[in-house]
């Protein structure tokens, strides 16, 4: 509280008199000085007072109406601020400042109030500047918060993260994790464990399973019930008590071999089991096939395959016995016959086959003979080949001297003859024969006369050696 000149006067006069000791009238300075102190005083508490209107008699004062009195008179030298404020005399926007404020410039029912909001940065909190507003505007369309939800089963647990937990806010998280077996239905196996070298494999249209034995794999060799045999060089597929497919991989001599009773590599393999074993092979540097045989043998030990058969790349067919050949068929069906070491020799026969003759006249003249059609079949026996022939003539020309029908289907070792007749127009015999080392034969009467006329049909066989 500020004391000015008259209330200065006041409290000091209450240390004196109200008269003085001359007067005769009595002292309070030492009653004062002697009484309790009171920190608070309350409006019935009373102060002496010397009453300057009143000759300056003693008078007393409550301590209720010195403060209303100090109040009426503090209230003419300074403002009060409190109370309702009525109008605001003006609002004014500044842009200073890093962070949003407001001033009050005037103290009074109608203040003039300042509000600071400066430009928006990325140290500032403010207004959005007209020049930033299409980056903003473009970054994200409004986002509507929605609640997330999950399902759980018995291999997924879905955890739901972020503030709240369960909305779809920039904080969101989702962590997947699984336990146990993950089912095939959902992208797993269904298995706990693995055998082996093992393939997995369909079970069942909704099942996976793995087996050392059903099907196992060792990055080279494949065994179907059965655990496959290191081939070495080659890469096999085996299948139970040694039935065996191996593989040759060599790009200068690719084979490929089918065993049976032999595991392994294809040309140093073992017996699977007791017993005989078999192999035939498909040779890719020749083109040639051979068929195996063994004697029988013991599980384990080595085997001696012997060569049975063989055919060629130029189809000659070659069957052995006691590793000789005892036969041979050629490309073109034929068959020779060759000895063996003690059972003499094997006869084979071809089965009938279909040859087309090409007959022309040995002295044509300007129009030569024509044919309407020409055919014929021929069968061998070991080195003899026995031939027919059937030749129509359409219109015979010019045509004399002998008829010539090349075309046979091997050359001839030596000389040889045939017979044939004329059976459509005057009916006659013919004879026939060949050259050494030639595949024609020539067909004439019995008195060399030429045999060909108009619609004349020539029938006749020949038989020679190769």
């Amino acid at each position: 509280m500020k004391l000015d000149a008259p209330e200065i006067t006041i409290f000091a006069n209450m240390q004196h008199t109200h008269a003085s000791a001359a007067q005769g009238g009595p002292s309070t300075a030492p009653e004062t000085i002697a009484a309790a102190a009171k920190a608070t005083p309350v409006d019935a508490d009373q102060l002496p007072l010397v009453d300057s209107a009143a000759s300056n008699v003693l008078k007393k004062l409550t301590w209720a109406n010195a403060k209303s009195t100090l109040k009426t008179y503090f209230d003419t030298l300074y403002t009060n601020n409190t109370g309702t404020v009525t109008n605001v005399s003006a609002l004014t926007l500044g842009t200073t400042g890093t962070n949003l404020s407001s001033t009050i410039a005037t103290g009074t029912t109608t203040p003039v109030i300042t509000l600071q909001v400066p430009n928006a940065s990325a140290t500032n909190r403010g207004a959005l500047l007209a020049a930033d507003w299409t980056t903003f505007n473009n970054k994200q369309a409004a986002l509507t918060p929605a609640a997330l939800t999950k399902t759980d089963d018995t291999n997924i647990v879905l955890t739901l993260g972020g503030t709240p937990a369960t909305a779809l806010l920039q904080a969101a998280s989702i962590t997947v994790t699984w336990s146990g077996l993950l089912a095939v239905s959902r992208g797993g196996t269904g298995l706990s464990g693995f055998n082996a070298n093992g393939v997995v494999y369909a079970s069942s249209a909704s099942a996976l399973a793995t087996s050392s034995t059903g099907l196992n794999f060792d990055n080279k060799n494949l065994g179907v019930g059965a655990i496959p045999t290191d081939g070495g060089a080659c890469t096999n597929i085996e299948l139970p008590f040694g039935a065996t497919i191996s593989a040759r991989s060599n790009t200068t001599a690719p084979q490929l071999a089918m065993m049976s009773n032999a595991v392994g590599n294809w040309f140093a393999p073992t017996y699977k089991i007791n017993g005989f074993a078999t192999q035939y092979t498909m040779q890719g540097f020749d083109g040639g096939h051979v068929w195996y045989v063994a004697p029988s043998g013991v599980a384990g030990n080595a085997i001696s395959f012997v060569n049975g058969m063989t055919l060629a790349q130029d189809r000659t067919v070659t069957m052995h016995k006691y590793g000789a050949g005892i036969a041979t068929f050629s490309a073109g069906g034929v068959i020779s016959s060759k000895a063996t070491t003690g059972t003499g020799s094997v006869a084979l026969t071809s089965a009938s086959t279909a040859w087309t003759p090409v007959p022309t006249a040995t002295t044509p003249g300007a129009t030569p003979p024509t044919f309407t059609s020409a055919t014929g079949t021929y069968i061998r026996v070991g080195n003899l080949v026995y031939v027919t022939y059937d030749i129509l003539f359409n219109a015979n020309g010019t045509g004399a001297g002998q008829i010539k029908i090349a075309g046979l289907p091997f050359n001839l070792a030596q000389r040889a003859f045939g017979a044939g007749v004329e059976i459509d127009v005057v009916g006659f015999f013919t004879l026939s024969n060949g050259i050494a080392g030639t595949d024609f034969i020539y067909v004439g009467k019995p008195d060399a006369a030429y045999p060909g006329g108009t619609s004349y049909r020539l029938l006749g066989s020949f038989t020679y050696s190769i």
